[in-house]
């Protein structure tokens, strides 16, 4: 009875509920199990890692050279990298081969220079001891014969942001046989360049080589092709940006990749605009002189020749541009001329998202996309009736806001542009425009075989696709969705992470290729600002200046009320001013 009578002590319960504790930590520790609450689930694995290790054929060597002995501040960096790596071994099972090497010993820091792994020199002081050495932040892939490295930090300090999506790149590089990708950008004139910048130039918003180095990167040579002549076999989808001035001959040989059964993705606009970079004099533009983001006009002449040819398969681009307004929420933006190092709110990049009924659908180019920035976007119109009925679908994958406003003729600076939005005589769209649209099928040539450009083989022209052949054209209206114009500042480039993610998703897709697509997406969310009625700003501005220092006045009163007490002291007793006593 004693014995019984002892185990109910309350004492020997809550040790036994840490012990329980600590117990089932331990279990799951091992499990590599856990919750992910996140919004942008970026600290649990994707659906990418099996797919890409399903692949394997033999394991993959992983030694991971990761100094531990590093102030506290610092391992809370490096802790995720070691969750992430045993996660990633959990997996994969026995296609993974595991190895955390903390390189203190000289083999062992021989070893990790030897797999490629920089070291890199930290100073710790302690007291009046100063002390330098190499700490070892790297992984080391071996697959067969091919191997790769992974820097977890640079010469500079700087983190990889995502060692899941690296680690899942570098393995794919090592199973690829094809350096080709089978994706190509068109160049023509009037489309947007993908050349390397000069030393000493800025970032051009119709330049994309950003994001064309980035695309080369993980999914392998990128062609840049004329459609001056026929496209080549091992093309498999063109990338368009601009809007383009086409001949006859580069529209008839686009019109035949597509009936072969090729895939397009075409960054288009209604509008056109020139930005005044103050005339190149270094003294106007430090103070901002000249500069500004120009002023907006619809080139009709170009706009009606790409939407001749582009209308016979359905789609059409709407002259000018959209503004959404600030109820929808706006971006905050680095101004790209540099004028100010203060992020804006910019009103002509509008926001999307998936949660506020902007993207739709759940089709392989667009189905882990939640959010999207889309600079001066354009209006889109499908008519379904330019193909034959039952053949191609249409889907439309983002739209405006129904309180959009069209615009043609606009001064796009911060200002400008904010004093639209706040105009209530502006009328508004009144119904969700499309910005992207999809279209899939088996499509019907805009050619017709008495109509067919000079010199062309009468005999080698498709009027239709036939047989298992299908092709997609993917329209967007907005020629800089990733431009080299977002790589200006850390919230443009933060806003270029989350196009290029879609816009490289939307590639993979067309070519049959989702494996990276569910990491690839998980980017770090961005922060909406909302405008407020003009009444509450004044409102949270009063409660921001006077809550500190409110609570002080509070707290200070009620200490001096307190030791008056302790001291006998009554502060509101009546005083005495003499008298009989």
């Amino acid at each position: 009875m004693s014995f019984i009578h002892n185990l109910n002590r309350p004492a020997l319960v809550y040790t036994n509920v840490v012990l329980l504790f600590f117990l089932l930590n331990g279990v799951l520790a091992k499990s590599n199990w856990g919750l992910d609450l996140s919004r942008d689930q970026r600290n649990s694995l994707s659906e990418s890692t099996s797919k890409v290790l399903s692949q394997l054929d033999s394991p993959v060597l992983v030694e991971a050279y990761i100094s531990r002995d590093l102030p506290g501040g610092m391992m809370a960096y490096i802790d995720p990298f070691l969750s992430t790596l045993r996660s990633i071994r959990s997996e994969g099972g026995d296609k993974i081969e595991l190895r955390i090497i903390n390189p203190l010993l000289p083999e062992e820091v021989k070893r990790a220079s030897e797999r490629g792994i920089q070291g890199i020199a930290l100073t710790q002081q302690r007291d009046i001891e100063v002390t330098s050495r190499q700490f070892f932040f790297g992984v080391y892939l071996q697959y067969g014969e091919e191997s790769r490295v992974i820097q977890l930090v640079d010469p500079e300090g700087r983190i990889i942001p995502n060692l899941e999506y690296e680690f899942l790149r570098e393995v794919r590089a090592m199973l690829r046989k094809d350096q080709s990708s089978g994706i190509a950008f068109v160049r023509a004139e009037g489309a947007l360049r993908t050349a390397q910048p000069q030393r000493g130039q800025g970032y051009d918003k119709d330049n994309m080589w950003g994001f064309r180095t980035l695309l080369e990167r993980d999914a392998g040579q990128i062609d840049e092709i004329s459609l001056e002549d026929a496209v080549k076999p091992s093309v498999d989808t063109l990338l368009l940006a601009g809007l383009p001035r086409m001949s006859d001959l580069e529209v008839y040989h686009l019109d035949q990749f597509l009936m072969r059964g090729g895939n397009l993705v075409f960054l288009t606009q209604g509008m056109q605009f020139a930005m005044q970079t103050g005339g190149g004099n270094p003294y106007m533009q430090q103070f901002g002189g000249g500069q500004s983001m120009g002023f907006s006009s619809v080139p009709a002449q170009d706009l009606e020749r790409v939407n001749q040819w582009l209308g016979k398969y359905g789609l059409h681009i709407n002259s000018g541009f959209l503004v959404d307004p600030p109820e929808q929420g706006l971006v905050q933006i680095n101004d790209p001329l540099n004028r100010t190092p203060i992020p804006q709110a910019y009103a002509a990049w509008s926001y999307y998202s998936r949660d506020a009924g902007n993207i739709l659908g759940q089709q392989k180019v667009i189905e882990f996309t939640r959010e999207l920035i889309v600079p001066w976007p354009s209006g889109l119109d499908v008519r379904e009736a330019a193909q034959s009925a039952g053949k191609v679908e249409y889907q439309t994958l983002i739209q405006s806001n129904p309180s959009a406003i069209q615009v043609e003729n606009q001064n796009l600076d911060f200002n400008s542009v904010m004093d639209l939005v706040k105009d209530p005589t502006r009328d508004r769209v009144g119904h969700p425009i499309p910005i992207a649209v999809l279209a899939s099928g088996k499509f019907t040539s805009g050619f017709h075989k008495d109509g067919l450009p000079e010199g062309v083989a009468a005999a080698d022209f498709k009027p239709a696709q036939v047989g298992d052949s299908r092709s997609q054209i993917l329209l967007i209206g907005s020629s800089w969705l990733v431009s080299d114009i977002l790589l200006t500042g850390q919230i443009n480039f933060q806003l270029f992470g989350i196009n290029r993610s879609f816009v490289q998703n939307t590639l993979e897709a067309m070519q049959g290729d989702d494996e990276l697509l569910a990491i690839r997406s998980r980017v770090p969310s961005l922060a909406i600002l909302e405008m407020e009625n003009p009444i509450w700003v004044i409102l949270f501005t009063l409660v921001h200046i006077f809550t500190i220092p409110g609570l002080l006045a509070v707290y200070g009163t009620m200490r001096l009320i307190r030791r008056n007490r302790k001291q006998g002291i009554v502060v509101d007793a009546p005083v005495s001013t003499g008298g009989e006593s």
